[in-house]
């Protein structure tokens, strides 16, 4: 897919991808380690990191995802 967005935390990367109505995000690990990654459909989306959390945008909604390495 094509890549819309990359985000940035302390220790890991975060792709927001997207392949006609399909969004994938990527967590990567840097330098380079993919730690995992998850899709969904939507009309539009968007990604946003602030220190431990993933804001995810999709059409009229927003969702806050705690992040925690273990």
């Amino acid at each position: 897919g094509q890549v819309l967005n990359i985000q940035e935390a302390s220790e890991s990367l975060y792709v927001l991808t997207k392949k006609n109505k399909t969004y994938t995000v990527y967590m990567i690990e840097k330098p380079g380690t993919l730690l995992g990654s998850f899709s969904f459909e939507a009309n539009n989306a968007f990604i946003n990191v602030n220190k431990n959390k993933l804001y995810l945008g999709k059409d009229s909604s927003i969702s806050c995802i705690l992040i925690e390495q273990k």
